[in-house]
């Protein structure tokens, strides 16, 4: 299976996906994992390393293996491993939706903010029930409706924000993944739901949370313009939703999920 154009991509998009990371702060989600003295861990489309390198460091005694389709994206993060000193941790270009690995490679698989942008992540779960080793565990973790929940609405920003969003990524697959991890194979689902600190905001917005959202509109510009129609719609659109974040009255806020499930023992 080909490839696909990670719609965010751009020469900024690592030191963003660093300061998102920064912002959420990775090591309160470390409760995840489950607690095992060593294991190998699947980072399923790594970004610039920020969550490989945060488990790496936690768990000196596991082997983390970060995967990501870009190039570009690999060499930040195997040098940013490198300033790390981390010799438990490895990146290598990889296709979630067809992976390189052996059968039965990982004792866990986590990936993050991810799913949602592949064009079939169906592919991607069975590509993970693939790689995964009898009892292993399985975290996924996707915002749902990222910043299209506000309050006081303002009606024709919210119309072009759900337009915009939905052909961005599929902020409603969080809802369905429980289901499709349950018919591709793995067992004893759970979901927990969170608020999301990344795009939550109440009053006006903190500036390094505005330049991660200003940096997504700029990654994502050209899509947007194909979504609202022409360049000046899309940059009226950006300008109006930084507006209402800047304001002192609103209310923005995003849920976080995390799906993790478990695979069969042997047979």
């Amino acid at each position: 299976m080909s490839g696909f154009d990670y719609v965010l991509d751009s020469m900024n998009e690592c030191n963003r996906l660093e300061l998102q990371a920064a912002i959420d702060g990775l090591d309160r989600h470390l409760r995840h994992l489950p607690r095992l003295s060593q294991a190998r861990i699947l980072d399923a489309g790594c970004g610039s390393g920020a969550l490989a390198r945060t488990i790496a460091s936690s768990h000196p005694h596991w082997e983390v293996v970060g995967v990501d389709l870009k190039p570009p994206y690999v060499a930040y993060a195997q040098g940013r491993g490198r300033e790390a000193q981390l010799d438990n941790l490895a990146f290598m270009q990889g296709n979630l939706q067809a992976l390189s690995f052996a059968a039965a490679t990982f004792d866990i698989i986590w990936s993050r903010f991810v799913l949602y942008f592949l064009p079939d992540p169906g592919a991607a779960i069975a590509e993970f029930k693939r790689v995964i080793r009898p009892n292993g565990r399985i975290v996924v973790t996707l915002h749902s409706l990222s910043s299209m929940i506000n309050y006081p609405e303002d009606p024709s920003l919210q119309d072009r924000q759900r337009r915009v969003f939905d052909g961005l990524a599929d902020m409603c697959l969080a809802p369905k993944l429980p289901s499709m991890m349950l018919a591709g194979g793995f067992r004893d689902i759970s979901v927990e739901i969170e608020l999301d600190r990344i795009y939550s905001t109440l009053g006006q917005i903190e500036p390094s949370s505005r330049k991660n959202i200003e940096d997504v509109f700029k990654a994502g510009i050209n899509r947007i313009t194909d979504i609202l129609g022409s360049r000046d719609e899309a940059d009226l659109f950006v300008r109006d939703s930084l507006n209402y974040l800047d304001r002192n009255d609103t209310y923005t806020y995003s849920l976080l999920w995390t799906i993790k499930g478990s695979a069969p023992g042997s047979p």
